[in-house]
């Protein structure tokens, strides 16, 4: 019995027409579950899992994101029609509302949204509510915990009669999430972004959070972002979170998350000091970039929060950093010039002589030699 301890006969329980209990029987063609006695509108949460063939149709996307914007369309081929449609991105998100079969979604007229990483239910909150909700939040828990490539389509649909209940007296309801995996395509001519949370950033003072990309309300932070040596980057954008606080005040309760508010300080590589950037535009050009990158394209930022009345145990998500880069060019070894080439060869034959010249010196040292180079007898 998970969350008590029994010493009795766990029988005499089972046979109990009073107590309230849930019975999973495994038998060899079925698995049946028991819900007795329980109370009116209480959750009971399984998780199930089987293989089958898809004969319902799939969904064909294709996605691309560029410089903060997406573009591209979404078709369901499916004959369900979901309810509380959104695409989920790491840090990112679209909320589409419903997805009939058979529509074609164009994407470019949704606003993509930042949305804060690890927070699941906030994010569930943010696409549905009721139990949707919670099969949302619970999915991001334990199937997007960190880091994930690519998009998820999530959506409901409502069904007024299950068919997995063996009883068909009972009046019953009841929703089915949809989850399908999207491909997103993030090069365009050459240039791509990427979110540069893909690598965890390293903390050089302060207390942050990893899984939810938050740090504390009162202390500053300094984190090394790596965006990869071998990158070209030509750009940057700090994008902040949509979220349905906007600022703290002193009345705020005990653990809340807020977006951040504050300056952001970047590293400057050739003054070893820190600048304070004016990031209202929510983008940086490789021009304004190029002080604060060192050789390995590591980056230094220290977020520092508003000063205010805030509760120690208050924490801020920080805001989306999204790295632009294009191809790197490699350059070509130029080719030697014809006259080189001549004056390389005739420099090598000179030496060639010259060696052949000492060898015949050394053969005929008991002999008279006038000095010629070519090591003959006069």
């Amino acid at each position: 019995m998970k969350g008590s301890d029994y010493n009795g006969d766990i029988t005499n329980i089972s046979n109990s027409t009073e107590t309230a209990r849930t019975c999973i029987n495994n038998e060899r063609d079925k698995t049946e579950i028991y819900i007795a006695n329980s109370k009116p509108f209480s959750a009971r949460y399984f998780e199930l899992d089987n293989k089958m063939p898809n004969t319902e149709g799939s969904f064909q996307a294709d996605l691309t994101i560029t410089d903060g914007k997406l573009s591209g369309t979404l078709v369901n081929h499916t004959t369900e029609s979901l309810t509380d449609a959104a695409i989920l991105m790491y840090g990112r998100m679209v909320k589409i509302g419903t997805l009939d079969a058979g529509q074609v979604v164009k994407l470019e007229n949704y606003a993509l949204e930042s949305v804060p990483v690890g927070a699941n239910d906030d994010i569930a909150a943010h696409v549905t509510a009721g139990n949707g909700q919670n099969f949302l939040s619970y999915y991001l828990r334990n199937y997007l915990p960190g880091f994930f490539s690519g998009a998820r389509l999530v959506g409901f649909v409502r069904e007024s009669s299950p068919s997995f209940t063996s009883d068909e007296d009972i009046e019953s309801y009841g929703i089915t999430m949809v989850v399908s995996s999207l491909p997103v395509n993030s090069t365009v001519d050459g240039n791509y972004s990427f979110q540069a949370l893909f690598q965890d950033p390293e903390v050089q003072a302060g207390d942050y959070d990893y899984k939810t990309n938050t740090i504390s309300g009162t202390v500053p932070v300094e984190l090394r972002y790596h965006l990869g040596e071998d990158e070209n980057i030509n750009g940057l954008s700090i994008e902040s979170l949509h979220t349905e606080s906007v600022a703290a005040t002193t009345t705020d309760p005990v653990g809340r998350i807020l977006p951040f508010a504050g300056s952001l300080d970047f590293y400057n590589t050739n003054t070893g000091g820190f600048d304070s950037m004016d990031v209202s535009s929510g983008k940086l050009t490789a021009e304004e970039l190029a002080p604060y990158l060192d050789a390995e394209n590591v980056l230094t930022i220290r977020y520092v929060p508003l000063e205010r009345n805030t509760d120690v145990n208050v924490r801020l998500y920080l805001p989306m950093l999204t790295v632009n880069a294009g191809e790197v060019k490699k350059q070509a070894t130029p080719a030697k010039e014809p006259a080189e080439l001549q004056q390389n060869a005739t420099a090598e034959s000179t030496a060639s002589e010259k060696d052949v010249s000492e060898t015949k010196e050394t053969e005929t040292e008991t002999k008279p030699v006038t000095g010629n180079t070519t090591g003959g007898e006069q």
